[in-house]
C-alpha cells in the first residue's frame, strides 16, 4: 500500500490524479495550488491502492481471515455452525447502506480452520411476504424483597422514635 503524501506548503493530503497526456501521475493539493509529478523511476511514488467494499450480495462480503481474533467485535456461544457444529461465533453488523433490511448481522465461526459465515436479519417484525414472525414475550421476574419489612419498621422506630 502506498504512503500518504502531504503538501509541503499547507500540510494537507496530496491526491493522485492521472495526467492522460503525459501518462504519469500528478499529486495535487485541494487546499492550495501546489502540485508535483510522481517520480517515474520510483515504484513507491507510482503505487496507489484503493479498496472499495460494496456489499450487494453474499459473495461481495469480504471476511478477513483473522476477524475471529478481533477483541472489539461481539462474541456469542449460542450459535451453532452449520458446517462444523462449533458453538462460538464472532459477529458484526453490516452497514445500513449495504443492505436493504435493518440490522443485518454477520456471524463468523470461531473454530480455527472452519471460517464459515452467514448473515442473520434481526429487528424485523414482518417478512417481505407479509408473514408475521412470532414475537417472544418477556415474562416479568418476581423478586424477593431484600429488606424485611418488620425489621425495617423496628429500626425506623429506634431511629426516629415511636409515635
Amino acid at each position: 500500500m502506498s504512503d500518504l503524501k502531504f503538501c509541503p506548503e499547507c500540510n494537507n493530503i496530496l491526491y493522485a490524479r492521472p495526467d492522460l497526456t503525459r501518462r504519469q501521475l500528478v499529486f495535487i493539493c485541494r487546499q492550495c495550488d501546489y502540485s508535483r509529478w510522481a517520480d517515474p523511476g520510483s515504484l513507491l511514488d507510482n503505487c496507489i491502492n484503493r479498496t472499495t467494499y460494496n456489499y450487494q450480495t453474499r459473495e461481495d462480503i469480504i471476511i478477513p481471515p483473522l476477524i475471529t481474533k478481533d477483541p472489539t467485535l461481539g462474541r456469542t456461544r449460542q450459535w451453532d455452525c452449520p458446517r462444523c457444529g462449533h458453538t462460538e461465533a464472532t459477529f458484526f453488523q453490516l452497514p445500513e447502506r449495504a443492505y436493504d433490511d435493518a440490522m443485518v448481522l454477520v456471524f463468523v465461526c470461531c473454530n480455527p480452520g472452519c471460517g464459515f459465515w452467514t448473515k442473520q436479519i434481526d429487528n424485523m417484525d414482518n417478512d417481505r411476504d407479509g408473514i408475521e414472525r412470532e414475537k417472544e414475550t418477556i415474562q416479568p421476574m418476581e423478586f424477593e424483597p431484600i429488606i424485611n419489612e418488620k425489621v425495617f419498621e423496628e429500626e425506623m422506630a429506634e431511629l426516629f422514635g415511636e409515635d
